[in-house]
């Protein structure tokens, strides 16, 4: 039987959650109980899709609507270390049964992990290049603008697997191979739980910008610095597509004149940042 849209909102209702990586599980539990481990719980919480969202969660849980906040270093102090690193080992992970074995569906969540946290320190140095204010709240929303692929792979992985697959070998718009496949997009599923999860008004409007594109309300948050993250991380993650470099420079010297040389040194150094993260699990 093939998934409905139907299916995923259900399952959306029924309180599903999202997978984070065992190697990063594996660093949560080596943290101390107490908070010298502020620094390394704080950046494990930064870089990871699911938990950044069970934290957004918590937090926004007991506010009125107009006071949902999407600031991950806010929301850490005010539930505190010892909550949110208790918060963070309840988190379902999959195991990594072997790390270079492209079959095992833990390999496809390791890779599309790896290429949320470029969009999202993409995203974060474009907004510093822009001298737009709150440069951390664009890499929060860059972390979850895929939040959708998260959310498909950990709870239809029969059905999706394939399609990441596809994505990961061909590259591209992945919502041409989701529309071609099932005919549903990740960016929907995006913004259906941005608004069951109270993520905060910044992270649904980017979203909602995502799936109604022009014809949405004006955001908070900069859509052309959020598209260039994007197009920044498939020039990374696709090699062998040098249309896809060339496209993304052309954006970054249309939005913020930024020079070829200019935009490839800035990939360097997100690359270096994010490679540095993974290296540190």
């Amino acid at each position: 039987m093939s998934l409905t849209v139907s299916d995923i909102l259900a399952h959306i209702e029924s309180g599903a959650d999202l997978f984070t990586i065992a190697p990063l599980m594996r660093h949560l539990i080596s943290l101390k109980e107490h908070e010298d481990g502020y620094d390394q719980l704080l950046e494990l919480v930064r870089n990871d899709t699911a938990l950044s969202v069970r934290l957004l969660r918590a937090v926004n849980s007991s506010r009125e609507q107009n006071e949902f906040d999407s600031d991950i270093r806010a929301a850490f102090d005010k539930l505190g270390y010892q909550y949110v690193r208790n918060m963070a080992l309840t988190t379902p992970f999959l195991d990594d049964q072997d790390e270079s074995d492209e079959n095992d569906p833990e390999f496809r969540v390791q890779w599309v992990w790896e290429r949320t946290l470029c969009v999202a320190e993409a995203a974060c140095a474009l907004a510093q290049r822009a001298g737009l204010p709150d440069p951390s709240l664009y890499r929060t929303a860059a972390l979850l603008m895929d939040i959708g692929v998260h959310f498909m792979l950990s709870s239809f992985p029969k059905e999706y697997t394939p399609l990441v697959d596809r994505w990961r070998v061909e590259g591209g718009d992945l919502t041409d191979i989701e529309t071609d496949s099932i005919g549903i997009e990740h960016r929907a599923v995006g913004y259906q739980l941005t608004r069951a999860w109270n993520l905060g008004p910044a992270i649904e409007q980017a979203l909602r910008r995502q799936v109604a594109g022009d014809e949405a309300d004006p955001s908070i948050l900069d859509p052309g610095i959020l598209s260039l993250a994007q197009l920044s991380a498939a020039a990374l993650f696709e090699g062998s597509h040098t249309t896809g470099l060339e496209r993304a420079a052309r954006m970054a010297n249309d939005k913020l004149g930024l020079q070829h040389s200019e935009f490839v040194d800035l990939l360097q150094r997100v690359t270096l940042i994010a490679d540095g993260a993974s290296v540190r699990l």
